[in-house]
Parts: structure tokens; sequence; C-alpha cells
């Protein structure tokens, strides 16, 4: 009896001994890889890592956690807690912020302690400025303005009109509203839909801008964006941020900026652009579009490569204001405004326009204005050139 069981004991030490020697063991000592959500393969999880590591992003250590094969993106590792609210950062919809109670009340699958427009879907988070307000809710699209003040109506017993104070057209003033905003974000190697491309240009998006990449000289200098028609408006305004990566070599007589009650059956329309002349200094200048006898101008403007500037079209009935703001320290500012320029259309198209220059157009925005445009400072239309 003794050596039936002493002959059946080393059987199944035997047989298990043969089993170990048959598995492979991780670094944790546990057989098998878990690298691939714990399926087992013929390769320890170091040389599974070191295979898999694509993106050399150093995710790839034993059992930490799963494999990407995309080598762009960095490993997950569903052990994670950078924010220490108990839940797995794969699983956390503010992985950076702790929220255990996971609130998304928009449903856009951002958690509401991170999301830039809390009860505005907003998957993307665009901020075009920065600000930390999101494009959807922000009330100055274009300008950083985090307290989101819309004051400047009610501080002369007025109503806000939804408008921020720091972009508002006429800040003091009610009745405004945008009908129009694009930041460029979505890559793409054409314009945005919408938009109908006119003349010699070549405009694609990359980077979160709209760019016009062809510096066509001579007759096919002129290249236009033209969004579709706005409608019969009295007042509205048109603003954009705009900067040209360069200057030399033949652009020694160039221009970019807006345009405005574009009307493509007769070319007529209204353009504010920035402006280097063949000759004389820098100047901002609106052109009559179809008329090359009617424009006016004013000087003091110095146009550098890489400066950013903020252009607004301004129109009410037949009065025009232009003005251009260097953002390189928020602090140069020329506006002027005219009534002497001829037949303008009341209706039409508005959009970007560039001469003999390459630019980078950052976001427009249109406004429907509810009365009058502010006058300048002085009151004073300049001269006719």
């Amino acid at each position: 009896m003794d050596r039936r069981r002493s002959w059946w004991t080393w059987i199944v030490l035997a047989e298990m001994s043969m089993a170990l020697a048959a598995c492979t063991f991780d670094e944790s000592g546990i057989g098998g890889s878990v690298e691939d959500g714990g399926i087992s393969d013929d390769m320890s999880d170091a040389a599974t890592d070191a295979a898999s590591d694509e993106d050399a992003d150093a995710m790839h250590t034993p059992d930490a956690g799963y494999d990407v094969s995309d080598g762009s993106v960095p490993d997950a590792d569903p052990t994670s807690d950078r924010d220490d609210d108990g839940i797995p950062d794969n699983q956390d919809n503010c992985p950076m912020i702790a929220n255990n109670d996971q609130l998304d009340e928009d449903n856009d699958g951002v958690g509401d302690k991170c999301d830039n427009c809390f009860r505005d879907k907003n998957t993307n988070q665009y901020d075009e400025d920065s600000d930390g307000v999101g494009d959807v809710c922000d009330n100055c699209f274009g300008i950083p303005n985090r307290d989101q003040e819309d004051n400047g109506e009610t501080a002369v017993d007025g109503k806000a009109d939804g408008i921020g104070d720091a972009c508002d057209p006429r800040p003091a003033e009610g009745g405004d509203k945008v009908l129009y905003q694009d930041g460029f974000n979505v890559p793409a190697n054409a314009p945005p839909e919408g938009w109908t491309e006119v003349a010699n240009g070549t405009w694609e998006i990359a980077n979160g801008s709209l760019h016009q990449t062809n510096p066509s000289n001579g007759d096919m200098a002129v290249a236009m964006l033209l969004r579709s028609k706005i409608g019969d408006l009295t007042a509205m305004a048109v603003e954009t941020k705009m900067s040209v990566p360069s200057i030399g070599g033949s652009d020694n007589q160039f221009e970019f900026g807006v345009v405005a009650r574009y009307y493509s059956l007769n070319g007529l329309g209204l353009a504010c652009v920035l402006q280097r002349p063949s000759s004389g200094a820098d100047r901002l200048r609106i052109d009559a579009l179809g008329r090359s006898d009617v424009w006016t101008g004013s000087g003091d403007v110095t146009i550098s490569p890489t400066t950013h500037y903020r252009l607004t079209l301004g129109i009410h009935e037949r009065v025009y204001r232009c003005r251009a703001l260097d953002l390189s320290d928020n602090s140069a500012t020329e506006s002027f405004e005219t009534t002497s320029m001829g037949t303008i259309p009341t209706q039409g198209q508005v959009g970007l326009r560039t001469k003999r220059i390459q630019a980078s157009f950052s976001y427009i925005v249109v406004y429907e204005l509810g009365g009058p445009i502010p006058p300048t400072d002085d009151g004073q239309e300049p001269p006719m050139q």
C-alpha cells in the first residue's frame, strides 16, 4: 500500500515538473503575457514590449498596460489614475482633474470639471483665443476674455446683447449678434465647406489657420475666398486675425484683408486691406472693388512679417469704417471712416483677399449690427486719394 502511494506520488510530481518546464514567466512571476489583455503568447512580456514599442514611449514595461500598435499613440495604462479620483485614466472623462462623480451635463464625453463649455456639446474642445472658454460658448470667439464680461450696454441703461465687451464692435450699444464664425480648425487641402474660390488663390487649412499660399504677381495677383451671401444688412462688420509669413523678393507691392458686400455678377464690393504700395508708406485702405479709381487710405501703418493684425471692416448704410490693430503690443491702432466710395452693393458675399502675397487667417467673424458704427476718434473723414 505504501509502495503504491509512493509510486502514484512520483507520477504526479513528474507531470507537474513537465508542465512547469513548458511555461514562460514574466518578471512578475506570472506565466504568459498580460500585455495583451491577459491573452497568453509565446513571448515574454519584455520581448513583446520591445517588439511593439513603435512610438518609443517607454510604456511597454512588462505587465504595465495594454500594448498599442499605433506608433503615434502612447499606451494607456489601465491602472493609472493621475488625478487620484479612483477612476482609471482610460475610463475617466477628466483624467487630469479629480471628478469621481463623472458629471457630464452636455454628454459630449468630457467631464464638467474639465469641459471648456460644460453646457454646450463640444467634444473637440476648440478654443480659438486660448482663454479657457470653448468656441461654442465664448462670447468673444477670437479675443481672449475669460471673464466673459458683457456690461457695456447695461452701463448705459441698455440690454446686454450677448457679445463680450472685448470684441463688441459697438460695446455701448445693444442689438448686435454673431451671424457666422469660423476658426479654421479642421485641416484640409481646400477651403472650408460653403466657401468659394475666386481668382488665383491656393487655399489650405493647417495648424488652426486658413492659408493662402500662392504669391502670384502680375495679372493673376488677386486671390479671394468668399462665403455665401450674408443678406441685405443695413449694418454689419467683418473681423479677422491675419499675418504674412515673410516679406521679401518681389513683395514690394501687396495687400491682404477682408471683403464685404461683394456681388459676383459685376465684381463690385468693398475691401478693407493692409497694403504696401509700389511707392510710399504702408497704409490701411478701403477699396471699392471693381472700380480701381475709387479708394481711400490712411498712413502710419508698418507691416511686419509674422506680426498678427486684427482687421475689422464695419458698414452702416453708406458709412464704411476700416480698423487695424497691431497685436504685437495691442497699442498701434489705425482707424478711419468714409462715405465717399460711390456705388457699393447693399448685399453680397463676405470673404478674405490677398494680392501678391502669401497670408494666413486665424479666424473670421461676421456680425449683424443693431445700429450705426461709432465714429473714429477725431470724427473726420480722410481725404480721397
